[in-house]
């Protein structure tokens, strides 16, 4: 928990003030960060366990981590009413806990705190240095902390310049939908390229039901120096934009020396040649030796 964020992307500081006080029926309960819990899991586990205790019944509430929130239930009618009536200790984290204060004393009473979002740092030239290594970073990162081990991958294709986000909840024995929501990935420095490009808009929320075939979203392309056996119907600006060459597209060429028309005139078609086709119909246009 000492990556988790509040919605206004403040750090708990729980690795600073570790101390959660929960008041139940008026009685004072100390939860400890790195004692009694570590993660959002461990917190639930430990509120629950505490209700349960109080309640005078084992089983009579669930605790559970749901979309980013902790999520507290009435499962069972039996023991006594339980009233959580505030927090306090840990600033943040008891301020976003602080919608869970209700009173549970019928079953399917339920309440959830407010969203908490998991956030780490990777860094360039230490984590990762090719976006491969990156993808392999975020899905380190990811991967068993805010979703099922072994259930998220990501992955990063050279030949279509995409980032690969997968959901594929077939390893655990839960069923249901595995979800993945809030999504974000932002570089240190001012600007949104990045940004917008490797997360696309909408897809910040992945889903998978159990059972059925992953699911996968795409991240927008990212470009990288042209080499020779690329197509010349895939090539691009500097500054990202297509050349606009199809299948049907006709490239011609000419040239000058010293104002006098090279005699002749050569072209190839885009549809079915790579650059260094192109390298090559110059060279022999030009008279030189076209394997240089």
């Amino acid at each position: 928990m000492k990556y988790v964020y509040n919605g206004s992307d403040v750090n708990m500081n729980l690795e600073n003030d570790q101390s959660l006080l929960v008041y139940m029926n008026s009685t004072a309960y100390t939860f400890t960060y790195g004692t009694d819990f570590s993660t959002m899991n461990g917190l639930a586990n430990a509120i629950e366990a505490r209700m349960d205790t109080v309640a005078g019944q084992t089983g009579a509430f669930d605790v559970s981590v749901t979309g980013g929130t902790l999520k507290v239930d009435r499962v069972m009618s039996a023991g006594a009413t339980v009233s959580i009536d505030s927090f306090s200790g840990t600033p943040l984290l008891a301020v976003g806990l602080s919608n869970l204060a209700n009173t549970y004393d019928d079953l399917g009473d339920t309440k959830s705190s407010s969203e908490m979002y998991f956030e780490s740092q990777i860094y360039a030239g230490r984590d990762f240095t090719t976006l491969t290594d990156l993808a392999v970073a975020i899905e380190g990162e990811l991967d068993g902390n805010v979703i099922s081990s072994n259930e998220f991958s990501v992955s990063y294709d050279n030949t279509t310049g995409q980032f690969a986000f997968t959901i594929d909840h077939n390893t655990n024995s839960a069923i249901g939908t595995l979800s993945l929501s809030g999504l974000s990935l932002d570089k240190a420095y001012s600007g949104s390229v990045f940004e917008n490009n490797i997360v696309p808009a909408g897809s910040s929320s992945l889903s998978a039901s159990y059972g059925m075939t992953a699911q996968s979203t795409l991240s927008g392309t990212f470009l990288r120096t042209a080499q020779d056996n690329d197509p010349m119907t895939e090539l691009f600006t500097s500054s990202g934009d297509s050349l606009g060459l199809d299948a049907t597209a006709i490239v011609q060429f000419s040239s000058s020396v010293g104002g006098v028309l090279t005699p002749g005139s050569a072209s190839i078609p885009a549809g079915t040649s790579t650059l260094d086709d192109m390298r090559t119909a110059i060279a022999e246009y030009l008279g030189y030796d076209s394997s240089n």
